[in-house]
C-alpha cells in the first residue's frame, strides 16, 4: 500500500496511524526503557507494563528486523531515487518484505492451528 499512499500524498496520515496503532498494541514499550537509560523520569501507569515482544529470541529478532527493514525501505523510498534502469526497485523491496512477513505469519498460524487440534483438551471437573 505504501506506493499508493505516497502517490496520493497521504504519508503523514500513514505515519500517524502506524505510530498510534503500535502504541495501542504496546509495541512502543521499548521507548520507556530507552528514555529511562537517558535518565529522564516518566511517571505513568504504564511504567510497570510488560513488553509485547515474545521471550523467544528468534521471534524477537524477526520482529525487530522487520521493523528496521520497513523503516529503512520507507527512508530509502522517500529520500533516495532508484536507479534509472530499475525504477520500481523500492516497490519490489516493499513487496518482498511484505510477502516474507505474510508467509511467516501464515506458517505460524497454521502451525498453531495444527498443534491446537492435535493436543488433547484439558479435562473439565464436574461438580
Amino acid at each position: 500500500m505504501w506506493p499508493l499512499i505516497k502517490r496520493d500524498g497521504l504519508w503523514l496520515q500513514y505515519a500517524v496511524l502506524a505510530v498510534m496503532s503500535n502504541w495501542l498494541m504496546g509495541n512502543l514499550s521499548w521507548i520507556r526503557k530507552f528514555v529511562s537509560l537517558l535518565g529522564i523520569k516518566i511517571v505513568s501507569p504504564r511504567d510497570f507494563a510488560t513488553t509485547v515482544l515474545p521471550h523467544n529470541i528468534f521471534w524477537k529478532l524477526v520482529i525487530i528486523t522487520t521493523y528496521i527493514a520497513a523503516g529503512a525501505l520507507h527512508y530509502i523510498d522517500l529520500f533516495i531515487e532508484p536507479p534509472t534502469n530499475l525504477p520500481d526497485l523500492w516497490v519490489i523491496g516493499n513487496v518482498v518484505l511484505s510477502f516474507g512477513c505474510f508467509v511467516l505469519f501464515f506458517l505460524w498460524v497454521n502451525y498453531k492451528i495444527l498443534t491446537m487440534t492435535t493436543t488433547t483438551p484439558p479435562k473439565v471437573k464436574k461438580n
